[in-house]
Order: structure tokens, then C-alpha cells, then sequence
């Protein structure tokens, strides 16, 4: 009976720590012609959205459209991936066991690869 308990103490710590990391967890992307970031949080939500510089003015409302949903796209492949190896490492058969998230339609889109892509974690 004490090693259960032992395990199940563990096992929370371990889950804390995880939803922890996870709560912190922000990814930011770049779209590749570099005119637009996007910041989203783990569950792949947007938090922030940032031209660079001055080219978005030239460019046409399709072209910008694109450049968004690009880099909103690559930051929330980003993010699932960081959250999926988040919770694999307290314990892989729960990653398994997940349901679906908001962010996997980013995943099941294909993005070729992630683009300047920054993770950060909030003290």
C-alpha cells in the first residue's frame, strides 16, 4: 500500500509539473517571407499577431491572408509538438490517451517545418 501511495505522489508531482509547463508555454513563428509573427499559447490559441516591418503595407490582402494563416499554422504545429513532448515525458501512455485538441487540425495541415519558430515559458 505505501509504494502505491509513493507512485501516486510521484505521478501528481509529475503532473503538476506538466500542466505547469504547459500553462507557460508560448511558441512564436514567423511566416517565411518574414512579414508576419504569431504568438499562440499550448492549446494552440493565438496571442499575439505582429507584421514586421513595413513590407505587409505593399503587400495584397490574399497574399498578407496567407502569410497569417502560415505562420499561425507553423506555431501551432510548434506548440503540439512542445505540448505533446511535454506530456509524454511525465508519462507516455497519456499522450495516447488524449483527445482531441484544438490545435490538431495545424498538425493534420502539413506545414513542411517549423520557421523561426521561438518557444518560451513564463516564469
Amino acid at each position: 500500500m505505501q509504494q502505491v501511495l509513493a507512485e501516486f505522489a510521484a505521478q501528481h508531482r509529475a503532473l503538476s509539473r506538466a500542466r505547469e509547463q504547459l500553462s507557460g508555454l508560448t511558441v512564436t513563428a514567423q511566416s517565411r517571407n518574414g512579414a508576419v509573427e504569431i504568438t499562440v499559447g499550448a492549446d494552440g490559441r493565438v496571442s499575439a499577431v505582429h507584421f514586421t516591418g513595413h513590407r505587409f503595407r505593399e503587400m495584397s490582402a490574399r497574399d498578407l491572408a496567407e502569410s497569417v494563416l502560415e505562420a499561425r499554422r507553423t506555431a501551432r504545429t510548434e506548440a503540439a509538438a512542445r505540448a505533446t513532448a511535454i506530456v509524454m515525458s511525465v508519462e507516455p501512455r497519456l499522450a495516447e490517451s488524449l483527445a482531441p485538441v484544438p490545435w490538431s487540425e495545424a498538425v493534420a495541415d502539413g506545414v513542411s517545418g517549423p520557421r523561426s519558430v521561438t518557444a518560451r515559458s513564463r516564469p
